[in-house]
């Protein structure tokens, strides 16, 4: 029994020991971890990182679980820290909430397999790492095409090595590099198999002497690169091997002195480019040498006029950034009109005309050049024939279509363009551009201090997120606001009336202070004065009660800030604006024009017709978000 009794007595002395020893490490643990916040702003209402922190003798680590966020508030990144250093697997977002990368992380370096994503979703990279460094095999794909290889090759300590291969969207072979150091010899193929253009890379990017060919293997241009753009003297040639232009670049921009040739060799064109953009004093040449054509450009602007030889006018209209834009006229030589043309970026619509001024011919043009389906008609007005255009050597050539053979189609003085067309590639506008998962949100808004200004304004926006807002507001003018106009004192003036306007809005990112924005507006207000006179014209003394009609068309510019909590979410939002505009007013009176006593009861009512308003004030609202 004592035995019994004593090692009982030594169990639960081992026992107590034991919890009292897992008590104190975890006060002890819980003391020495602290957690963290830190903010965007000063009042600490926006978050940007939260994490913990372990306090040691020596210093103050982080040691556990770390998320960051955006100004807007979604997730930014997830993952942990070991002894200050990022460890194990992380999650990277978009601002818009979708996943922008996964990997590991050993010691604070990336390591093992990491995946890289487009907005849209779709995998955009995916390759190996060691120690931070890319090892191995890497493939890069579409955005539109996700299933699809837009690049492989390998990598050895960071830099590309070996066999690269690259795809075009629909997974055809598209060219091939032989890489060492990452420097490597590139060649691309026209999907018939012959070459499209050669040069070598370096650190990705086109760098020393390249060459482009047309698809019949004959050069197209040739010159130096540097960083991946056109750098110093280039040459071009069409596809029989003639000159058709040679001129300098600079940071992959035309510059200085540019000389376009016809096929004999002769200058077709000359002048100086600027950044790009044609600048001063350009002339045109027929292949005879003689000059042609005319224009003085600035920053890629000019009305451009053409003559024929005997120097009378031929083709007259303008440039802008080297596209028809506007208005072109077309001559005969004898001085009747030819054609008309109204370009919009470099695209128009074209009547032709016969001397005695009926229509001829009718088509599209893209810079000078017939392109589609062009009509041909008889003198008497019947259609005579349609014809289909392309172009052999730089000259139109008319397919047949429908066709009365009693018509034969004659030449005008429609003249393909000189320079070869360029494909630039367009930037989109942010604000245009939906994003993935965007938040967008009605907002309806108010301003109960306007009372005291005998109005009330109430609005409506279509606002998507740190983008653009689309606004329609009305506001209801009577002044004075609470008194009846039924009991109107005697030279006092009332007003009642209305204002509708639209505002487009273009939002900046986010910020402590609120949202900044642009804007532009389209108003239209209706206003109609009263005032109860003596009339005292006709030497009898009587009330009259007269009217005056006001409407008003204004446009204007806005600057403004929005103030909301989140940008994405629900909530009171608050919205002030300064701006100036001009407009037009027109005055209708119900009295006769001569009558001075009527008119001076309206002394104070600007008859002005040209308006400059400025625009002050603020809004108070709430944001609905839309239902998706």
């Amino acid at each position: 029994m004592k035995v019994v009794l004593l090692f009982i007595t030594r169990f639960f002395t081992v026992f107590l020991a034991v919890v009292l020893y897992v008590l104190t490490v975890s006060s002890a643990d819980a003391q020495v971890y602290e957690k963290k916040t830190t903010y965007y702003d000063a009042s600490q209402k926006i978050k940007r990182e939260v994490f913990f922190v372990k306090k040691t003798k020596s210093k103050v680590i982080r040691d556990s679980s770390y998320v960051s966020f955006f100004q807007n508030g979604i997730l930014k990144s997830k993952g942990h820290f070991s002894t200050n250093l990022p460890s194990g697997f992380w999650h990277y977002y978009f601002e818009s909430g979708v996943l922008k990368a996964t990997g590991t992380f050993i010691d604070g370096l990336n390591s093992g397999q990491w995946t890289y994503y487009y907005e849209n979703g779709s995998v955009s990279t995916r390759g190996y790492f060691d120690k931070g460094v890319k090892q191995g095999e890497w493939k890069y794909y579409f955005e539109s095409l996700p299933s699809n290889l837009k690049s492989e090759g390998a990598y050895l300590n960071d830099k590309r090595e070996g066999v690269w291969k690259y795809y075009d969207e629909t997974g055809g072979f598209k060219a091939q590099a032989d890489f060492k150091q990452d420097k490597g010899m590139y060649t691309e193929f026209y999907s018939s198999g012959s070459k499209k253009s050669e040069g070598l890379l370096v650190d990705g990017k086109s760098s020393g002497a390249w060459k482009y060919f047309h698809d019949n293997g004959q050069v197209m241009g040739e010159g130096e690169e540097r960083d991946g753009l056109k750098e110093g003297q280039w040459v071009f040639y069409d596809k029989a091997g003639a000159l058709v232009s040679k001129g300098v670049y600079q940071g992959g921009k035309q510059f200085g002195t540019w000389n376009y040739f016809h096929p004999n060799g002769e200058v077709a064109s000359s002048g100086e480019y600027i950044n790009d953009s044609k600048e001063g004093d350009w002339t045109t040449f027929n292949a005879a040498g003689k000059k042609i054509g005319e224009g003085n450009f600035k920053s890629g602007s000019s009305i451009y006029k053409e003559f024929y030889e005997s120097g009378k006018l031929k083709i007259q209209g303008p440039i802008e950034k080297d596209k028809n834009e506007g208005q072109w006229n077309y001559y005969y030589e004898s001085g009747e009109k030819e054609g008309a043309c109204f370009y919009k970026e470099g695209k128009g619509k074209y009547i032709g005309y016969y001397k005695d001024g009926t229509r001829k011919m009718e088509g599209l043009l893209e810079n000078g050049n017939k392109t589609g389906i062009w009509r041909l008609y008889k003198p008497n007005g019947e259609l005579a024939g349609l014809y289909k255009t392309y172009y052999d050597k730089d000259a139109p050539v008319f397919e047949t279509l429908v066709s009365d053979s009693s018509v034969v189609l004659s030449n005008d003085s429609l003249t393909p363009a000189i320079k070869p067309s360029m494909k630039i590639r367009k930037k989109k506008s942010r604000y245009f551009t939906p994003r993935v998962n965007e938040f967008s949100a009605f907002i309806l808004g108010a301003n109960p201090v306007a009372l005291l200004q005998n109005s009330i304004p109430f609005s409506v926006e279509l606002y998507y997120q740190e983008r653009i807002g689309y606004e329609l507001g009305l506001i209801y003018n009577n002044d004075p606001m609470f008194k009846s106009h039924a009991l109107a004192n005697l030279n006092e003036l009332y007003s009642r009336g209305y204002e509708v306007y639209f505002r487009q809005k273009f939002y900046q990112k986010d910020k402590d202070y609120g949202m900044l924005y642009f804007a532009h507006e389209l108003r239209y207000s209706s206003n109609r004065y009263t005032s109860t006179i003596i009339d005292t014209t006709y030497f009898s003394t009587q009330e009259v009660t007269l009217e005056l009609r006001e409407t008003t068309i204004d446009y204007s510019i806005l600057f403004g800030d929005r103030i909301i909590k989140d940008s994405r979410k629900k909530g009171f939002t608050f919205d002030v604006f300064v701006g100036i505009g001009i407009g037009y007013r027109s005055l209708s009176k119900d009295w006769p024009e001569d009558n001075k006593q009527y008119s001076s009861a309206f002394s104070s009512v600007n008859s002005s017709t040209v308006r400059v308003p400025f625009r002050l004030g603020f809004t108070f609202g709430y944001v609905f978000p839309r239902a998706k």
